[in-house]
């Protein structure tokens, strides 16, 4: 595809480096020269130093012709003018824009017409609350992904030097558990490798196991990695990101937790729009807090603030004081999503994955239904369903040539029932199969089974 992004931001590069790794026509607009020569050095791109809501700069852009035009800046009108101008004046068929503050435009998320004709508008917000809200629901895990159409989950574990599956075939791997599971994908040396029953484990590999939740408690057990969910919460920060989370939970369930944030107006409007939790307005980094609001005895610890140094802190220390799980919001530096590895936290959420890969699943057409990154993109976990007309149906499993570069990895049927498959599974109509594929094969893949 020939793609326009609009914004050499964080969003914006991240974006860029995905699609230009799955061999898209892609450039980038801003007008902040130093950002689009960074763009250039690090992407395969085309870089163009200009106004987003100029119709003279977007044509001099060469946006015509443009199959999406995706605007990421930190500027919600910006985003939505260019987006508009986008799809009246250059008549590009798909538009996505990334709009923080939907409430203040008069804009409802279940509106069936779409705002000033822009395709899809991702609310980074509410995509980070309901994969905040996923996370609690399904048990706080190190490198889990949920899949929304279906109760499958997806766990990386490692693989460390004193495991008894070092050196140890897949395909035996499998069979010292009784639980039905696949291996979809394992990351070692920093590489991706989708593998075979005859591949082998090896210390420090990263391994990505897809089960369903009642398999799953019994496999990390096994394994020797405990999983629970949890009920007393502390989340620290007032902010709409909380305000979207609290919303999803149950009002009894909200009774349990508690909200933390220095500011007072906050406070009291957390306080009065949800009369049912405990809002306390003071200093996390006060230890007079913990003891006063008796924060050791809760489950998990939830830092989600503007400022990612406190909220990697915060997780931190909530582990060492003895807080069985704690979560941490990294909003603009993901350096940190590497040095929380070795601060035992058990999950950091990064903005910039959740709105990228919430962009990526509309590019891919209305049967990609979710899309997940893994290995920091390297990979990709597809939720994709079958079309009517699609070539693959009637077929076994064994017989899609998926090149070795992708696994189907589950599949949910019409009924709603979830299946781990083996190769003698024939695809269905109405299936839904998630599917395990290497960034740059993603397009090879998709169009193997379409």
């Amino acid at each position: 595809m020939k793609i326009t992004i609009l914004g050499a931001g964080r969003k914006g590069l991240r974006l860029a480096k995905i699609l230009a790794t799955e061999k898209n026509d892609i450039t980038i607009i801003d007008i902040n020269e130093k950002k689009t020569d960074i763009a250039m050095s690090r992407i395969d791109c085309l870089a163009y130093l200009g106004d987003g809501i100029s119709l003279k700069d977007l044509s001099e852009a060469g946006i015509e012709g443009s199959d999406a035009f995706i605007s990421v800046t930190g500027n919600d009108q910006i985003n939505l003018i260019a987006s508009a101008m986008a799809k009246d004046e250059f008549k590009i068929p798909n538009t996505l824009s990334i709009v923080k503050h939907l409430s203040l435009l008069g804009y409802k998320k279940n509106k069936e017409k779409s705002l000033l004709g822009i395709n899809h508008i991702v609310n980074p917000n509410d995509e980070l609350a309901s994969h905040i809200y996923t996370e609690i629901s399904q048990g706080v895990f190190k490198n889990t992904i949920s899949f929304q159409n279906s109760k499958l989950l997806l766990y990386t574990i490692t693989i460390d030097n004193d495991s008894p599956y070092n050196d140890m075939a897949i395909k035996d791997f499998q069979k010292t558990f009784k639980q039905n599971f696949i291996i979809a994908t394992i990351l070692r040396n920093n590489t991706s490798i989708v593998p075979s029953g005859n591949t082998k484990i090896k210390n420090n590999d990263f391994i990505s196991i897809v089960t369903k939740p009642g398999d799953s408690n019994k496999i990390l057990s096994t394994i020797g990695i405990k999983k629970s969910k949890t009920k007393k919460i502390v989340i620290v920060g007032a902010n709409q990101i909380t305000e979207a989370l609290l919303y999803k939970i149950s009002q009894k369930n909200r009774s349990k937790i508690i909200v933390i944030d220095k500011n007072p107006t906050a406070c009291n409007t957390f306080s009065h729009n949800f009369p049912e939790i405990l809002v306390v307005n003071g200093n996390i980094t006060d230890e007079e807090i913990f003891k006063e609001c008796n924060l050791f005895t809760s489950d998990l610890l939830l830092s989600i603030t503007d400022k990612d140094e406190l909220n990697i802190i915060v997780a931190s220390y909530a582990k060492q004081v003895g807080i069985p799980y704690s979560m941490a919001l990294i909003k603009s530096n993901n350096n940190y999503l590497r040095m929380a590895k070795h601060l035992n936290i058990d999950d950091v959420i990064s903005t910039q994955k959740v709105a990228v890969d919430s962009l990526m699943r509309h590019l891919h057409g209305d049967n990609v239904k979710n899309i997940h990154s893994l290995f920091d993109g390297q990979m990709q976990a597809i939720e994709y369903k079958i079309p009517t007309n699609c070539k693959i149906i009637d077929k076994k499993l064994k017989d899609i040539n998926m090149k070795n570069k992708g696994i189907i990895a589950g599949i949910i049927n019409e009924n709603g029932s979830t299946i781990i498959p083996d190769g003698d599974y024939t695809i269905k109509k109405h299936d839904l199969l998630i599917i395990i594929v290497s960034q740059k094969d993603i397009n090879s893949v998709l169009g193997e089974i379409q």
